[in-house]
């Protein structure tokens, strides 16, 4: 758990940095446009493209840090008709298997896609297509891990320790009270 933890938060920095670096791209980008239009009436081809470039990886990368953040929107309407505590752990694993299965779709169709953009390139920039969409599969894989992420810490809690000795006493057999017990 402890190592789970700490790769969680090196990735989780990493995709940070990422993230700003990509912001921070893609506005300089466009206000080198901007400034270029208001200047010279005349802006540079690669500047839009290059924001685009920026903007569509800033997705993948933002993708990757709310899954393995654990903060990805969810529908909760099945979760929320769950009574049981078992049904709701149970429901959760199952939703992250599903959405891991899902990543590994995407991983393994990919590879297919990347081959066909890599025969082409950038209409301004010139960079191979494959370069840029590489982000799809590197993405995947850091989805699948903090989904898997989460299902380890969520055997790991302590509500989920509280209702598997829940149950454990539930196939006891009652002790009686005695005089002093109460």
């Amino acid at each position: 758990m402890k190592a789970m933890k700490t790769i969680t938060g090196v990735l989780l920095k990493v995709l940070d940095v990422l993230s700003i670096v990509l912001m921070v791209g893609m506005v300089v980008f466009l206000l080198i446009q901007l400034v270029a239009r208001a200047v010279f009436t005349h802006g540079f081809s690669w500047t839009e493209e290059s924001a685009k470039i920026c903007l569509i990886m800033l997705a993948y990368v933002g993708a990757s840090m709310t899954s393995v953040n654990g903060v990805h929107v969810n529908i909760t309407i099945l979760n929320d008709a769950l009574h049981s505590a078992r049904g709701r752990k149970v429901l959760f694993v199952l939703q992250q298997l599903l959405a891991m299965v899902f990543l590994v779709l995407v991983f393994v169709f990919s590879f297919p896609a990347l081959e066909i953009a890599s025969k082409s390139v950038t209409t301004n920039t010139h960079i191979n297509n494959a370069i840029i969409y590489s982000i799809i599969p590197i993405s995947c894989v850091i989805m699948f891990f903090g989904h898997l992420a989460k299902i380890v810490r969520q055997f790991a809690s302590a509500e989920y320790v509280a209702i598997v000795d829940e149950d454990r006493q539930e196939g006891k057999p009652e002790r009686k009270e005695e005089d002093g017990d109460k």
